[in-house]
């Protein structure tokens, strides 16, 4: 059976923390890998397409729902500043920034399976296949 999105989520953050990229020094790659795992799990778990957009039209795209709470929505995009900062500015987080937005990532992941996920859109392929199988 598939790996339920939060699970293969948190197995991937622990996999990055283990990892030592940060460690290393190579502080952008590991940035770019937290932030796809979280930006995977939101697309697996809410159905929107983050991989496949910007930090700003992804941020725009979780404001316009209402799929996550007020709360989740500020904790992504206070992430999505310190990731990009890391990725596209040479910022350089102290080792207690790392650490806090993988905890803040790992949270996020172990807060947000209780919400309702969004129903499918129904084009009718569910009545074709019943009619198909009578």
């Amino acid at each position: 059976p598939p790996v339920p999105a939060d699970i293969a989520a948190l197995r991937a953050i622990d996999e990055l923390e283990r990892s030592g990229l940060a460690a290393r020094g190579e502080v952008k790659e590991h940035f770019y890998v937290l932030s796809s795992i979280l930006r995977t799990y939101i697309e697996a778990r809410f159905g929107i397409a983050a991989p496949d957009m910007t930090s700003e039209e992804f941020l725009e795209a979780t404001a316009a729902s209402s799929v996550l709470p007020e709360r989740h929505r500020v904790s992504l995009r206070e992430f999505m500043r310190i990731a990009d900062l890391a990725k596209y500015a040479r910022f350089r987080p102290a080792t207690h920034e790392i650490g806090s937005t993988l905890e803040s990532a790992r949270r996020f992941v172990l807060e947000t399976p209780s919400i309702p996920a969004p129903a499918p859109a129904n084009d009718g392929a569910d009545e074709r296949v019943m009619a198909t199988a009578r």
